[in-house]
């Protein structure tokens, strides 16, 4: 969800495109230009905005012209929104349950789909009416200020909170500073929120943290439950964690940060395929912001003989994985360890041998978070000719000796703790209703590396 700046009084009837200040009374809100489709708009003022006499229009992106939709409608005749609340048009048709409840379904079918596009709102008929609000995304030619970049499938563009209840969204006049990617959070009629950032920090300890605050948006009470993510799994507890509001009513919202800790997990194998290899080697490190608290590290038995090349990369041989203890001992000691806590691996290839083995004793794989730290590292150390565990930490003059388990379990935290000094991370807020399918406002916080925590 997200939308506005400075409140204007309309009376009800045809709405003014934008304010003396130049910010829209109405504006577009979110956008989600993949499964499931919807556009959701805002009523920035404190009086009923009819919508009688405006056009919903879309342009794909070879567009050039606001004349030009490839898609456009009028509203519905009596249509209005109610004092800052919000209006959901939805493009589906038979939607499912868990598809946003519209309240204006605008076409039948699928309507946008594209990884490139502007949506518009015209105050007439195109090549008669102006422009009122318009939002592009991707490599699009039509867009008020600059394009956003496209969301992934699956995820939406909501405009950024701004920093008081008065002017609760940014509309600096470019799409790629107003609007951020978040999971889908359309409100409607029936319910709704407004997340804005509060100028004071969230506490003393988290100085540079903004505090938040919710307000309902919606025409009647409702119980609204806070949820904090991460994409690097930092625990964010929400307080309060659930408020109820009235339309208008605000909650502020502190989010406390936890210390931050990890594990990192570091496999060596007979082979590639993880159906059909074994795992000869484990090596895991619980990290505290990248320090090294706990290791543990086992050869793991094997009753074959090794291919000549595994030897050669790893230094370890089939006579000395005959004495070694089996994976069902192992392997459950490990899970033990993973427990609880975000697991890191340098690409993807532990994590399957790992569950490959695993189901392999008959065990049940346990839900862990993973974090990959290739990708990471690919953006962090955008300029090394490959990104290899070795490149990255010769680069970083990082010593230790690879194709180890427990060494490379120990330079992949490492890596990962100077990549996230350098791109910083991010919370996800949501807040969502009690019983519905998706939240009705949602914000990512960037987070510096400096507010983690560290300390026990």
């Amino acid at each position: 969800m997200a939308a506005l700046g400075l409140a204007v009084l309309l009376g009800y009837g045809r709405a003014a495109p934008a304010s003396p200040e130049g910010i829209p009374n109405l504006l577009i809100s979110e956008v989600s230009a993949h499964d499931p489709e919807f556009v959701e708009l805002y009523n920035a003022t404190d009086q009923v905005m009819s919508l009688e006499g405006f056009w919903f229009c879309y342009y794909p992106s070879d567009r050039d012209s606001w004349s030009d939709p490839w898609r456009a409608k009028e509203f519905p005749e009596e249509t209005a929104i109610q004092p800052h609340e919000y209006f959901l048009l939805a493009f589906e048709e038979g939607a499912p349950e868990s598809a946003p409840s519209a309240d204006w379904n605008a076409y039948s079918g699928k309507l946008i789909n594209a990884d490139a596009g502007a949506i518009a709102i015209l105050d007439g008929p195109p090549g008669q009416g102006a422009v009122v609000d318009a939002v592009g995304w991707g490599a699009c030619h039509l867009s008020l200020g600059s394009p956003a970049s496209a969301a992934r499938p699956g995820w939406a563009m909501t405009r950024r909170p701004g920093v008081n209840e008065s002017e609760p969204f940014l509309n600096t006049g470019s799409n790629e500073a107003d609007f951020s990617h978040v999971p889908p959070a359309p409100s409607s009629a029936a319910a709704g929120a407004v997340l804005v950032l509060d100028d004071a920090p969230a506490d003393e300890r988290d100085t540079a943290l903004p505090g938040l605050t919710v307000c309902g948006a919606g025409p009647g009470t409702c119980s609204l439950s806070i949820r904090v993510e991460s994409d690097i799994g930092l625990p964010g507890i929400p307080q309060p964690p659930s408020v109820t509001l009235g339309p208008g009513e605000c909650s502020r919202i502190v989010i406390h940060l936890a210390t931050y800790e990890f594990n990192v997990l570091d496999l060596e194998t007979t082979g590639l395929d993880a159906r059909n290899g074994s795992i000869i080697e484990v090596g895991w490190v619980f990290s505290r912001c990248g320090e090294a608290v706990r290791t543990y590290s086992s050869l793991v038995s094997y009753e074959g003989v090794l291919d000549p090349y595994v030897t050669q990369l790893t230094g370890i041989t089939s006579e000395m994985l005959k004495t070694a203890p089996g994976p069902g001992e192992v392997l459950p000691l490990l899970l033990d360890e993973l427990g609880g806590k975000p697991v890191l691996c340098y690409s993807t290839f532990d994590k399957r041998f790992l569950e490959s083995s695993i189901a392999s004793l008959g065990l049940a794989i346990p839900e862990i978070e993973w974090i990959d730290v290739l990708p990471w590292a690919r953006g962090a150390f955008p300029d090394l000719p490959d990104h290899r565990l070795e490149t990255v930490t010769d680069a970083l003059g990082l010593e230790g000796r690879h194709h180890r388990a427990l060494p490379d379990a120990l330079l992949a935290g490492r890596v990962f703790w100077e990549a996230l000094q350098r791109l910083g991370s991010s919370l996800l807020i949501t807040v969502k209703p009690e019983g519905a399918a998706f939240p009705v406002a949602a914000v990512a916080l960037p987070v510096d590396s400096s507010l983690i925590r560290c300390d026990q």
